[in-house]
């Protein structure tokens, strides 16, 4: 056979091998990232909730990066018996904007022992591209429809209890 036709098969060989090898390599991208959207999910449907004057409010919980960027974005609405629960790694100063927001929300920021060390009472989509910021630290940030706070008689210092079911 003549190595002109030898060297064209090989490189067609090691052609097909090498587009097998991505193929099947971003297919288990596809697989592993399907399964922390999974994870993520399963995140956000535990039982997480609120106990505020004898009612319970069911939490939505952020804790990855991702689910913390998009909040509440792109929403229509958030049932009155529902708020968005932020979950953060370690006390810091978190700042929060209503980028894609539909709809005006109460932002209440707690310290590790679920303290309430911040408030920002209805923050409308209008007031994008501001950032809404605590003074102090805090490990939780909860979101609410707006007039949850003066509904429920929050002020700084009120401490929170949210658990996980």
């Amino acid at each position: 056979m003549n190595n002109k036709y030898i060297l064209i098969i090989a490189i067609a060989l090691i052609l097909s091998i090498s587009g097998i090898y991505l193929y099947s390599t971003d297919v288990k991208k596809t697989e592993n990232k399907t399964e922390e959207n999974k994870t993520e999910e399963n995140k956000t449907s535990k039982g997480y909730s609120l106990k505020i004057n004898n009612k319970v409010i069911s939490l939505i919980v952020a804790s990855s990066t991702d689910s913390q960027e998009r909040g509440l974005s792109g929403m229509e609405s958030l049932p009155n018996d529902s708020a968005m629960l932020f979950i953060f790694d370690f006390p810091d100063i978190y700042g929060f904007w209503m980028k894609d927001m539909k709809f005006a929300i109460d932002i209440i920021w707690l310290d590790a022992d679920k303290k309430i060390v911040y408030l920002e009472k209805n923050a409308t989509p209008e007031s994008y591209p501001n950032a809404f910021m605590p003074t102090a630290n805090s490990m939780y940030v909860i979101e609410t429809n707006s007039g949850f706070v003066d509904q429920n008689g929050l002020v700084l210092g009120s401490v929170l209890d949210f658990s996980n079911n």
